[in-house]
C-alpha cells in the first residue's frame, strides 16, 4: 500500500465558536498552535478510528482497501513530524470468519487486541497483534441469543473496546427472541484472551452497553435502552434513554440511572451518550439528542452515581461528539459538525471545562465530509485527533483517507545539513557542500501483507486528507449498532 500525494486543506478550514444552548458562547484563548495534518494510505482507501500515544510515536488503529472488503490496519506516525514510519495491514478473513468486520483495537503492553465482529455464527473474536503483523492469539466467544439477525446476529458491539488493569472488555448486547429485547453485555478477557466474567444488565427492555470505564472500586458503564415494540417505523417508536451505571466485577450493579435530553423523551427521540470521561465530582458524557432524523450534539455531566447536574443541546448547525477525554488542563471531545445526511460535514473538536462549557472548538474540512473519529492528550503536551475524510457523494475516483490531525506539543524542525570533512587529505580538495533546500527526512517503510510496500509520499503540514463513510449510520462515529438499526430501519 502506498502513500499518495497530500491534499491542500480547504480555505474553509476555521476555527470557529460555537453557540450553546441558551445564547453561551465558548469563551477561551483558541486551540493550541496547529503543527500538522496527515492522510495516510490515499492510493487504498483507508480510516483511522483510534489513535494511541507511545512518546516518540503515534500508533493508529482502522482499516484500509476496498469498502466491501477491508483489512484492519495499524499504522505508526513520527510525534513531532507526522510522516508515517510504518504500516501494517491484517488477513484475518478465513473461513467462516470472511464476514467479520473489525471495528475497534485497544492497547496490551507493546501489542494490540482488535475486535471482530458480525460472523456466520454471531460470535465475536479478539485477535492480539503485533505492530510486526504476528497474531499472538485469537479468541472466539460464543454468545447465546437470536441468531437471526443478520448483521450481526445475537452479538452486537458497543463503541469501543477498553483497555483495563489485566486485559480487555467488551461491550455491546446480547438479542433475545425474535429481537424483541436484548441485554446489554460486558464481557472481560485477561491479556491472553482467557474470559474472566461476563454480564448481561437492563433485561427488561432493549439495552446496549456503548462504553466502559474502570474505577478505583469497579467500573462504570455507559449504555442505551428503549422499550420493546411492534412498530418498525423510527419515527414512532419509543425513545431512545441513556443510562450511567456503576458495577463491581461480580455483576453487582451498586447504581444506575436513566435520562433524556430535556424535549426527547417522546416517540421518534433518541438520547445517545456516546462516552465518558471522569471529573472530579462525576462523568462528563457527549452524545446525541434530539429527533431522530437531524439530531444535535448533546453534552451532560452527572455526579458520581450519574445523577443529571447539567444538560445541553449544542446549536445547529448539528454538533455530533462521538468521544471526550480528560486531558491535562481540560476535556477534549471531537467528532463531526453538520447534516447527518448532507454532502457537507466538518471535523469537529472542542475543549470543555468539566460543567461542559466550552472554552474553544475547532472545524477543519479539507474535504466533502470529514470527521474525527477519536482525540488523545500526547506526553508533549499536544493533541491528536485521528479521524477520516470522504469526498462528496457522487464524487468519482477518490478514497477516503485515514487523517490525524496534531495541535501544541513539540514543534517539528527541519534538519539543518553539515558539512562532511574528508577523513584525509587528498590532492583534489574536497568541495565544501553548498547547503540546499532541505527535504523532510523520509522513515524507511515497512512492508504491507500481501506483498506491497507501504511507500512515503509527498506529505505537507499543510496538507492533508481524512476520510470515514458518512455519519449516514454513525459507525465512522462509533456509535454502535442500535443506532445503527434504527437508522437502517429508515
Amino acid at each position: 500500500m502506498g502513500l499518495g500525494a497530500a491534499r491542500p486543506e480547504s480555505a474553509d478550514d476555521t476555527t470557529e465558536t460555537p453557540t450553546l444552548s441558551g445564547g453561551e458562547t465558548a469563551t477561551g484563548d483558541g486551540p493550541p498552535e496547529f503543527r500538522w495534518s496527515r492522510p495516510y494510505l490515499t492510493d487504498t482507501g483507508s480510516t483511522a478510528q483510534s489513535v494511541f500515544d507511545a512518546s516518540d510515536e503515534y500508533v493508529a488503529f482502522g482499516s484500509a482497501g476496498e469498502r466491501l472488503n477491508r483489512q484492519p490496519l495499524l499504522f505508526g506516525v513520527d510525534a513531532t513530524s507526522g510522516q508515517r514510519v510504518w504500516s501494517q495491514a491484517f488477513e484475518l478473513g478465513q473461513g467462516e470468519q470472511s464476514t467479520r468486520q473489525y471495528l475497534s483495537a485497544a492497547p496490551v503492553d507493546d501489542d494490540f487486541v482488535l475486535l471482530g465482529f458480525g460472523g456466520e455464527d454471531g460470535s465475536f473474536e479478539l485477535v492480539r497483534v503485533t505492530t510486526d503483523g504476528d497474531v499472538s492469539w485469537r479468541e472466539t466467544y460464543t454468545i447465546e441469543g437470536d441468531s437471526s439477525y443478520q448483521p450481526p446476529g445475537p452479538f452486537a458491539p458497543g463503541q469501543a473496546l477498553s483497555a483495563v488493569d489485566g486485559g480487555i472488555v467488551v461491550t455491546g448486547s446480547r438479542t433475545g427472541p425474535e429481537n424483541e429485547s436484548g441485554d446489554g453485555l460486558v464481557v472481560h478477557v485477561d491479556a491472553e484472551g482467557s474470559e474472566q466474567w461476563r454480564h448481561t444488565f437492563i433485561e427488561d427492555k432493549f439495552s446496549l452497553v456503548a462504553s466502559v470505564s474502570e474505577t478505583d472500586d469497579g467500573y462504570t458503564a455507559v449504555a442505551w435502552t428503549q422499550e420493546q415494540t411492534d412498530s418498525e417505523t423510527p419515527t414512532e417508536q419509543p425513545p431512545v434513554f441513556s443510562a450511567l451505571l456503576g458495577f463491581s466485577a461480580d455483576g453487582t450493579v451498586d447504581w444506575q440511572n436513566e435520562f433524556a435530553a430535556e424535549g426527547a423523551d417522546e416517540p421518534g427521540q433518541l438520547s445517545f451518550v456516546f462516552d465518558q470521561a471522569p471529573t472530579d465530582d462525576g462523568y462528563l458524557l457527549v452524545g446525541l439528542a434530539g429527533q431522530f432524523q437531524e439530531p444535535n450534539g448533546w453534552i451532560v455531566t452527572t455526579d458520581g452515581e450519574g445523577v443529571v447536574q447539567s444538560s445541553r443541546q449544542l446549536s445547529d448547525p448539528s454538533i455530533a461528539p462521538a468521544t471526550v477525554v480528560a486531558g491535562d488542563d481540560a476535556y477534549y471531545a471531537a467528532g463531526a459538525t453538520g447534516s447527518l445526511t448532507g454532502q457537507q460535514r466538518s471535523a469537529w473538536l472542542a475543549a470543555l471545562d468539566a460543567d461542559g462549557s466550552a472554552r474553544w472548538t475547532e472545524t477543519r474540512s479539507p474535504r466533502g465530509r470529514n470527521q474525527f473519529a477519536d482525540v488523545v492528550q500526547t506526553s508533549d503536551g499536544g493533541i491528536v485527533t485521528a479521524g477520516a475524510a470522504t469526498p462528496a457523494r457522487g464524487s468519482e475516483g477518490e478514497t477516503e483517507d485515514a487523517w490525524l490531525v496534531k495541535y501544541g506539543g513539540a514543534a517539528y524542525e527541519t534538519p539543518t545539513p553539515t558539512e562532511t570533512a574528508s577523513p584525509t587529505p587528498t590532492e583534489s580538495p574536497t568541495e565544501t557542500p553548498t547547503p540546499s533546500e532541505t527535504e523532510t527526512p523520509t522513515p524507511t517503510p515497512t512492508p504491507v501483507p500481501g506483498g506491497t510496500t507501504a511507500a512515503e509520499a509527498d506529505e505537507t503540514t499543510s496538507g492533508d486528507g481524512p476520510g470515514f463513510g458518512v455519519v449516514g449510520t454513525l459507525a465512522a462515529l462509533g456509535a454502535g449498532t442500535l443506532y445503527r438499526r434504527l437508522r437502517d430501519d429508515d
